[in-house]
């Protein structure tokens, strides 16, 4: 008799990448993720037996997955930290109008139906850019409230260190298992095999959290059906996606593991 992990039964999809010995197999890990669907499924996960998810039809179909969307929040964190000093500017004050926007148009906000309308229809895109051109930043205040916080941790990640960033990267690219269905004692144990220290900077988190928020951003404009319907108003990234077939994805994942993973992890199974 054998037994898996519950988070594994009810969502993994594929074998379990890490054997009993607490070796992780990343190859395994590849095409689990790229068998997970990233988006809401309207209803739960229950195959009885050999069910769908087994036909080679469905295998073979495109679908944006776990590890395709893992592979674009990792380039994003370099592409994001290339930005210029304009460029990011613009980003942050987009960033905070999106958050004004959110608060402007929840139903417990005062603000009159005639403002919640004007919020509505508003191009933030374009307000973002006329206002981030303002003096303002040179006071530490920036052009909307937050836009200056957004951009100082946008600014950390254009300054670190390619082996921070690297680092960074990768961790982006990992932070995938838990939602596909690994409990975190697998996550940690991909961590620690990958050369990564589960425990980094607060900052590190928050820089995290906005890249995969404007990869989220990014799904719903270019992959419908993976996610909440219509666009969001938080900025998206410049590039456009487009869903692979599994087996596409999985090979994806891993030329960004073996770019990523840590030097001294060079000569080890991957």
């Amino acid at each position: 008799m054998s037994t898996v992990p519950v988070h594994e039964a009810l969502f993994w999809r594929g074998d379990s990448p890490m054997d009993t010995s607490g070796e992780v197999d990343f190859e395994v890990l590849a095409q689990g993720l790229a068998r997970t669907e990233h988006r809401i499924e309207p209803r739960g996960r229950f195959v009885v037996g050999r069910g769908s998810e087994q036909d080679p039809r469905f295998a073979a179909r495109r679908r944006y997955t776990g590890a395709q969307h893992a592979v674009v929040v990792s380039e994003a964190v370099d592409s994001v930290a290339g930005l210029s000093d304009e460029a990011r500017r613009v980003l942050a004050t987009h960033a905070s109008l999106a958050g004004v926007r959110e608060q402007r148009l929840d139903p417990a906000d005062p603000t009159d139906a005639r403002q919640k309308l004007k919020w509505r229809a508003m191009d933030l895109e374009a307000l973002a850019e006329g206002l981030a051109q303002t003096n303002l930043w040179e006071r530490g205040e920036g052009p909307v409230p937050g836009a200056a916080a957004i951009d100082g941790l946008l600014a950390e990640l254009g300054g670190m260190s390619d082996a921070d960033r690297r680092k960074l990267a990768l961790h982006a690219l990992l932070a995938e298992t838990v939602p596909a269905g690994l409990g975190t004692a697998v996550a940690e144990a991909v961590l620690e095999r990958a050369g990564l220290d589960p425990r980094v900077p607060a900052a590190w988190v928050r820089i995290l959290r906005l890249v995969r928020r404007m990869a989220d951003a990014t799904v719903r404009r270019d992959v419908p059906g993976a996610g909440p319907g219509g666009t969001s108003p938080f900025p998206a990234l410049q590039r456009r996606i487009r869903p692979l077939d599994p087996a596409a994805a999985a090979r994806r994942w891993l030329a960004r593991y073996e770019a990523l993973r840590t030097p001294e992890n060079d000569g080890e199974r991957s």
